[in-house]
């Protein structure tokens, strides 16, 4: 019997589905929940410190990690830069 994720709304292939819808109506301030999750996961799926993706943003560590928590907003470069993190990996 195989497994089907549960609960995180994961694919069958242990990743996030991209939210699509609130990745393209975010653009500055507290990203909804479902975009933070999914900034996690690829941060970590990746193999990449939160340090080493701020640094590209050009904020600190713990300026993404709150972003991240959903406890401060982000401005419009930097949800732009994150907007852009996760395309990346999109496909055609």
């Amino acid at each position: 019997m195989i497994g089907v994720p549960v609960g995180r709304n994961l694919d069958l292939f242990g990743g996030r589905p991209l939210p699509r819808r609130d990745l393209e109506a975010w653009s500055s301030g507290i990203a909804p929940p479902s975009v933070r999750a999914y900034l996690r996961d690829e941060i970590k799926s990746r193999g990449l410190r939160q340090s080493d993706l701020a640094l590209s943003l050009g904020i600190s560590r713990a300026q993404l990690v709150n972003i991240l928590r959903g406890r401060y907003g982000a401005s419009p470069c930097v949800a732009r830069g994150l907007k852009d993190f996760t395309a990346l990996r999109r496909l055609p």
